[in-house]
């Protein structure tokens, strides 16, 4: 809960359960800031040619389901190191490594 994208994380899961009665998973929430991206991109570049939509995702700050990125020619990851996290399994529940 003190996490700043659970917010976002919750809602998405909750509504993708209600919805499909499926629980989230990282590849639903991937999936569905992708497809975001993509339209805000369509949107910026007014066109549907791959090379402007490219160009256009470099110019995007969007907030999504895993957090607010920042893309630019240099980063297509757009979320930057903090959106990652190191995990070890304790034997009954994933643990965060400082």
């Amino acid at each position: 809960p003190s996490d700043p994208d659970y917010k976002n994380l919750k809602e998405f899961g909750d509504d993708l359960e209600a919805e499909f009665k499926v629980p989230i998973t990282i590849y639903a929430a991937q999936a569905y800031d992708a497809m975001a991206i993509t339209l805000a991109a369509i949107n910026v570049a007014k066109s549907t040619q791959g090379s402007k939509i490219a160009d256009a995702v470099e110019t995007l700050t969007f907030s999504g389901v895993q957090g607010n990125y920042r893309f630019s020619g240099a980063d297509h990851r757009g979320l930057g190191g903090k959106a990652l996290e190191m995990m070890q399994w304790d034997g009954t529940k994933f643990v965060r490594i400082s």
